[in-house]
């Protein structure tokens, strides 16, 4: 029998564990359902709230037991999740419902968008089951509310312009012409203010704008604003001109509907109220800007407007009242006085002696002010009138001592003051001379062509330039100054912002000549211009006369323009530049012109014929007779073999060859463009010049002449020494004719500052095609200049004109400053050219530049520049680029160069005087001669 129980307990104890395998088998995992209650903010507290509920978990055979809830956004990992205390007060497994909480500037910080939360959830089952899920909250920031402010003043009378846009936004808005004078005094953090307090001149235009304001959520409708004053100052009419309150509005101004365009005639500015009192007295404005973002969060700011009294100071200016109180002519009013300036007088002795009453009418802030306005006077030989009282006007005698000098001046002084202590003053200056006023006379009126067809005087061919010669006379016969200048009429009234037409660059503005290029004018119209010229004595005393111009259309015959002669080294990208020159404005019309260039013929010194026809060095380059060199019927190819790349655009391109046995190779292309309506097709060539070089002692390459004396390669390397070095930059020509030629070129500069603009920095229409070289130097001598010159630092570099190539920063460097005489005369220049002419004999840039001694030997051997190197160099190239003689005034210029300089003596040959080019004019192009040889000069 008890076998029996001890078998049957044995039994039983296999069954249960069967049994519980039997359980494990079929039990069911729990199933985890989170959700979240809600995303709250405490602006108190500075925290936000995230209700977690775990409530819908279940599990179908059994009950949960457990809930475990954790933070899955790894910046928030680590937080602490806190479960509810009610569900553990009733029954319920704790964490169930929990809650979340974090400080949301964290949130912020952390850039956190949404939050991620883990659930895990376990049953009673045994062994027990868990499952796990997540569920996301997403995270609503906070907007911020930003204010700005902005006021403004009516420009002063006179300088409004009715009906003009100035800003060229389509309207004539009264926010950006009409208003141009500042009106904010301190802004926010400025002279004491807090940070959200603006002092506003009265009668200011205000703008309180928030509409800058931001979500980092999205963003933020017009419904989001709202504005209320919550505090104003008595002054009535600050109210009347901004809201108490308003919704949906992101700016507030006193613009009175800024939907409405203002003008001078249709007003819409309710401009800030004058307060009427003296600077100690302000008034108060203030605002809170509320920005509530689409799910209810807030921000606020508050801005602070201070109106302050900010009157003008008094102004004052000095009349002369007549000597002759019964004139027979107006001239005849003020007999013995002679206008020399502003505020500066010339009077005969006769009425220094006598005296002269002045009369001084003073203006303040307002007629209330004006009346009170307290007069001073100060001066030697002023007295002021015993009957002045206070009030916008008094007067004074002024009488010269007795024995009073020729040229003697004296100055008298009046200051007036309001009764807050602004004060204003002016000055005149009387000089007391016997002087007869000088008489300007300027030419007669002209009628011209426009651009390269006319000109003035008339030449053949057209020179197109117009030349003012003007004839000043004083009766004292003393030298007179001149000065030319462009004004808006015959009245000589300035020119102003609305002027529209031509502003011509006139060149010798302050010599008895100018000049100026015509412009181009559209076709079948015409430009009236008004150049006034005044000469003025050595007392100040001046006179004017105006000459009328009319520029008419030339109806200018289409030409091709291939651009300026180049000289590139071997294997250089080389880039020409075909563009159209004519009368046409239609843009369907140009743009239907075609371009065609083609390979002309090459020029080489040494001649061909002198060495083989194709180099071993040549042919391994891959060259054949045919390409850059002729066939052997005397042709050549139009695209020199295929080598010349994109033949019919405007910017046809090639590598330049690299040749042996030449100092210097000339590749002649010729440009063709046509198919212009109403326009025969036209021819013009260009010049590449291929040169090699010489080794340069110190500095290595072939740019001696280029790093050590502004020549570039216009001048030519000499071993004067036979050593193999290149060791003076010689001249091709005269020293005469080298120095007018450059004297020519820097006036050409002047009158066509757009040409030589885009012989700098390169035109500024090629378009940015892939195939574009930005190292090619035919885009511009700036982008072909070396940046390796000795004594260019890298912040001079950045400065000069070739550093600034933003698309408003196309500068040209300024002509360098004449020579100093005194400095030059202690430099001893060789053996060969003694005194002070070292750089103007051999550097071409006559007396532009300053001998230098770099070794402190005794000896200039530098021509120090005014720039930068590179931009001295790149200064010359674009004068050679851009105003060689193919250009059609530099024949003219030339000439005038020559007869500036006269019987100057430079150390030249009467034999090399009477063939250079002031003798005689070149007339083939190009006009710089040939190398000197490479010899030792003649003792």
């Amino acid at each position: 029998m008890a076998f029996s129980m001890v078998a049957l307990s044995v039994a039983l104890s296999g069954w249960a564990v069967l049994g519980a395998v039997a359980q494990e088998q079929t039990q069911v995992r729990p199933v985890a359902v989170a959700t979240v209650g809600g995303v709250t903010t405490d602006r108190d507290a500075g925290t936000t709230t995230v209700e977690l509920d775990g409530s819908r978990s279940f599990d179908i055979d059994g009950d949960i037991v457990k809930y475990e809830w954790e933070v899955v956004t790894g910046s928030l990992a680590g937080i602490p999740i806190t479960p509810s205390p009610a569900d553990e007060a009733n029954g319920i497994p704790a964490g169930r419902t929990a809650t979340f909480v974090i400080f949301t500037r964290a949130l912020v910080r952390e850039n956190v968008d949404s939050i991620e939360f883990r659930l895990t959830v376990t049953d009673n089952g045994f062994p027990e089951a868990s499952r796990s899920t997540t569920v996301s909250a997403s995270v609503n920031h906070d907007p911020t509310a930003v204010i700005t402010v902005s006021a403004k003043q009516p420009a002063p009378r006179g300088q409004q312009v009715t009906g003009y846009d100035d800003n060229g936004n389509g309207l004539v808005d009264e926010n950006e012409e009409r208003y141009t004078v500042e009106g904010v005094i301190h802004a926010p953090g400025e002279g004491g203010n807090r940070d959200f307090e603006w002092d506003i001149r009265e009668g200011s235009l205000l703008v309180v704008d928030g509409s800058a304001s931001y979500d980092p959520d999205g963003p933020l409708p017009d419904s989001a604003f709202r504005w209320e004053r919550i505090y104003a100052s008595d002054v009535a009419s600050v109210t009347a001109t901004l809201p108490v309150s308003t919704d949906g509005q992101r700016t507030l101004s006193t613009d009175e509907d800024p939907d409405v365009v203002g003008s001078i005639t249709s007003e819409t500015v309710g401009r800030l109220p004058f307060v009427r009192g003296d600077t100690a007295d302000t008034y108060f404005l203030y605002y809170r800007l509320t920005v509530t973002d689409e799910h209810g969060a807030s921000a606020q700011q508050i801005v602070m407007i201070v109106i302050r009294d900010a009157h003008a100071a008094p102004t004052v200016e000095i009349e002369l009242s007549a000597t002759d109180p019964n004139p027979s002519t107006a001239e005849d009013r003020l007999v013995g006085i002679q206008a020399a300036g502003e505020n500066r007088y010339v009077i005969s002795p006769e009425v220094a002696e006598d005296g002269i009453t002045l009369i001084a009418v003073g203006t303040a802030d307002g007629t209330a002010r004006t009346r009170v306005l307290e007069h001073t006077w100060s001066g030697q030989g002023v007295e002021p009138d015993d009957d002045n009282r206070p009030g916008s006007r008094t007067t004074a005698l002024f009488t010269a001592p007795e024995g009073v000098q020729q040229g003697e001046s004296f100055t008298v002084t009046v200051e007036v003051a309001d009764p807050a202590d602004h004060t204003g003053s002016t000055s005149v200056e009387l000089m007391v001379a016997d002087n007869l006023p000088p008489e300007a006379a300027a030419p007669e009126d002209i009628d011209t062509p426009d651009g390269n067809n006319g000109g003035f005087p008339d030449t053949d061919p057209p020179s197109g330039v117009v030349v003012l010669q003007g004839l000043g006379f004083d009766p004292d016969g003393f030298e007179l100054d001149y000065r030319w200048e462009q004004v808006l009429n015959a009245s000589g009234r300035p020119l102003t912002l609305a002027y529209r037409g031509p502003r011509l660059s006139l060149a010798g503005a302050d010599t008895r000549s100018a000049q100026f290029t015509l412009p181009e004018v559209t076709r079948g119209s015409q430009y009236v211009v008004y150049i006034q010229l005044t000469v003025t004595d050595r007392w100040g005393v001046s006179d004017t006369d105006i000459v009328r111009i009319t520029i008419r259309d030339g109806d200018d015959d289409l030409r091709a323009v291939p651009g300026p002669d180049q000289r590139v080294f071997p294997g250089s990208f080389v880039r020409l530049q075909g563009r159209i020159s004519t009368g046409l404005v239609s843009e369907e019309a140009l743009g239907a012109a075609t371009y065609q260039w083609v390979y002309t013929g090459i020029e080489t010194h040494p001649r061909t014929e002198d060495r083989p026809q194709i180099t071993q060095a040549e042919a391994a380059e891959g060259f054949v007779l045919g390409e850059w060199f002729p066939n052997a019927d005397g042709t050549y190819h139009p695209t020199a073999g295929g080598r010349l790349k994109s033949v019919s655009g405007r910017y046809p391109y090639f590598d330049a060859p690299r040749l042996d046995g030449f100092n210097s190779v000339k590749l002649v292309f010729a440009l063709t463009v046509g198919n212009v309506p109403g326009q025969q097709a036209h021819t013009d060539t260009v010049i590449v010049t291929v040169v090699n070089g010489y080794f340069s002692g110190l500095i290595e390459g072939p740019d001696y002449c280029a790093n050590r004396s502004l020549g570039g390669p216009e001048t030519y390397p000499m071993d004067s020494n036979g050593d193999h070095v290149a060791d003076i930059c010689a001249l091709n020509s005269t020293r005469r004719a080298t120095i007018a030629r450059q004297h020519a070129l820097e006036r050409l500069a002047a009158l066509n500052p757009d040409e030589y603009r885009n012989a700098l920095h390169g035109p500024p229409d090629i378009p940015a095609t892939p195939d574009i070289d930005e190292s090619d130097p035919s885009l511009g001598t700036c982008i072909g200049a070396p940046m390796d010159f000795p004594g260019d630092t890298a912040t001079s570099l950045a400065a000069d004109a070739c550093g600034s190539k933003g698309a408003d920063e196309r500068r040209l460097p300024s002509v360098p400053d004449p020579l100093d005489p005194t400095k030059a005369a202690r430099f001893f220049s060789g053996p060969v050219i003694t005194g002070p002419y070292f750089c103007i004999d051999f550097s071409l840039g006559g007396a532009r530049l300053h001998a230098f001694d770099s070794n402190g030997d005794g000896v200039a051997d530098i021509c120090s520049l005014a720039h930068t190197r590179r931009a001295a160099v790149a200064r010359q190239n674009a004068l050679e680029a851009a105003f060689t003689a193919d250009h059609p005034q530099y024949h003219a210029a030339l000439a005038a160069a020559c007869a500036a300089l006269g019987t100057l003596d430079f150390g030249d040959s009467a034999a090399d005087l009477a063939t250079d080019h002031c003798s005689v004019p070149p007339t083939s192009i190009p006009d710089r001669g040939t190398p000197l040889p490479t010899v030792p000069p003649a003792a």
